[in-house]
């Protein structure tokens, strides 16, 4: 919502400034609506990152309950071992790649808070 106002603010400011002929001030309500509009474009594209990631960490956790647990015999001891490794290697990745995107969203988010 207080991008909303921002944005009809932006608005506002334009019309009057054309109406008043400053073609500066609604040069700066252009740029201030694309950026607002560029912010808010990034930070749905980075939620968008963020669910998708988040399954991913799910999945990289179950595979590596699988290769934990698993539901059959195992005849080489070395072969299970390196499937936990290459499963535990997964979750860390996806959950790097979580925490990057949280850390990009946070810092988007503080931007467009401080327009």
């Amino acid at each position: 919502m207080a991008n909303e106002v921002k944005k009809g603010e932006l608005f506002i400011r334009e019309v009057l400034a054309k109406l008043k002929g400053d073609g500066a001030e609604a040069t700066a309500a252009k740029v201030g609506r694309k950026a607002l509009s560029a912010f808010e474009g990034q930070i749905a594209s980075l939620n968008s990152k963020k669910v998708d990631l988040e399954n991913a960490v799910e999945e990289a956790e179950e595979a590596l309950s699988s290769a934990t647990f698993p539901t059959s015999v195992f005849s080489n001891n070395q072969s299970y071992i390196d499937g936990i490794l290459s499963a535990q290697k997964s979750v860390d990745q996806a959950k790097e790649n979580l925490e990057s995107v949280n850390k990009a969203l946070e810092y988007f988010n503080t931007k467009l808070a401080s327009f």
